[in-house]
């Protein structure tokens, strides 16, 4: 849905729901947006062609966003000085 406005985004995932809904279907979908993975009934999250976690939002919400942030950098140094 990368690119589309958000009604026709809603249409598009409208669209997936009766689908899966209608003809008892598996959707696989790869998205960006957090929001999206979010309505899914399950979650795989990957890096680099490796799982890195996966659940239900729920399940991963707990583990994950329980009041911490996990943050990857690849220059601690600058990343470090406008934290502090």
């Amino acid at each position: 849905t990368t690119g589309l406005d958000p009604n026709s985004r809603k249409s598009v995932w409208d669209m997936i729901r009766r689908l899966q809904e209608e003809n008892n279907m598996t959707v696989f979908l790869t998205t960006h947006y957090m929001e999206e993975a979010a309505k899914a009934d399950y979650i795989i999250i990957m890096n680099e062609g490796k799982i890195e976690a996966k659940g239900t939002t729920y399940e991963l919400k707990e583990k994950y966003a329980k009041d911490k942030m996990i943050i990857y950098t690849k220059n601690n140094t600058f990343f470090m000085h406008y934290l502090s």
